[in-house]
C-alpha cells in the first residue's frame, strides 16, 4: 500500500517566508534530508493480523490543512470581509496569521487590532456566537482549538503582545480533538463562509495568511489506496 501513496510538497516563494536585511534581495532556498518513516511489524502473527485489518475496506481519518489565501489589509481599514468558498464535509476551523507587510522577522506575528468577528455560513448570519466573536473571546478560541502547552501557559496579555497572535474561528460543534466529523459542512460554495472583521486603524499594513482546517478520510480497499476525501 505504501508504494501507491504520493506526497506533494509545495514550497512558498522565498520572499514569502524570509526577510532580507539592508534592502538585499531574497534568494531561493532548498530543503534537504526529508525522510518518511514507517513503522514495521517483525512478528509474523501480528503482521498477519494487521494485514487482515486492511484486507477489506477501511477508512482512516486525518486533519487536512489548506492555505486558502494570502491578502493584504490596509492599515486604515476598519471593516474587512474575507470569503471561504471551498466544499468541505467537515470544516473544523479557520485560522488567520498576520505579519507586518515590511516584516523584520519572518516568524513574528502581529495583532491587527481586531475588535469583533462575525461569521456567516451558507447565508446563515452569526453562525459562531449570536453577537459575533468579541475581542475578549479571541484568546479562548485559540486555546480551545490548539490546546497546546504553549498557548495554555501563555497569558492573555502575552497572546496579544508577544508576537504569537492567531485569529481562530472554531467551527466544531463540540470541543473534542478526538471526534471526527463535527465541523461545519460546506456544500453551497457560492455562499460559502463570509467572515466580517471589525478592527481599529493600525500603524502599518499587514499581510493575512488564511488557513482552513478540515477532517479528511483515507479509504483503503483490498490493501490498496482507494481514495482521499475531505
Amino acid at each position: 500500500m505504501a508504494n501507491d501513496l504520493q506526497y506533494v510538497i509545495t514550497l512558498p516563494a522565498a520572499d514569502e517566508i524570509m526577510s532580507a536585511q539592508g534592502g538585499e534581495s531574497v534568494e531561493g532556498y532548498t530543503l534537504e534530508n526529508i525522510e518518511l518513516e514507517y513503522k514495521s511489524i517483525d512478528n509474523n502473527d501480528l503482521a498477519r493480523k494487521a494485514e487482515g485489518l486492511y484486507g477489506s475496506e477501511r477508512e482512516l481519518s486525518f486533519e487536512h490543512t489548506t492555505l486558502m489565501k494570502k491578502s493584504e489589509w490596509d492599515k486604515d481599514s476598519t471593516i474587512i470581509n474575507e470569503t471561504i468558498n471551498i466544499p468541505r464535509r467537515s470544516m473544523k476551523a479557520i485560522v488567520m496569521l498576520f505579519t507586518n507587510k515590511t516584516k523584520p522577522d519572518s516568524e513574528e506575528y502581529v495583532y491587527p487590532n481586531i475588535e469583533k468577528v462575525k461569521v456567516t455560513v451558507e447565508g446563515v448570519p452569526n453562525s459562531v456566537y449570536s453577537q459575533g466573536i468579541p475581542k475578549t473571546r479571541l484568546y479562548e478560541e485559540a486555546r480551545r482549538l490548539f490546546d497546546t502547552d504553549e498557548i495554555s501557559h501563555q497569558t492573555l496579555t502575552g497572546f496579544f503582545k508577544d508576537k504569537k497572535f492567531a485569529l481562530v474561528i472554531d467551527l466544531r460543534t463540540a470541543n473534542d480533538a478526538n471526534t471526527y466529523g463535527n465541523g461545519a459542512k460546506i456544500q453551497n460554495t457560492r455562499s460559502g463562509i463570509l467572515v466580517e472583521i471589525t478592527k481599529k486603524a493600525i500603524t502599518a499594513n499587514v499581510v493575512c495568511y488564511m488557513f482552513v482546517l478540515s477532517d479528511g478520510v483515507i479509504r483503503i480497499a483490498n490493501g490498496q489506496l482507494a481514495g482521499v476525501k475531505y
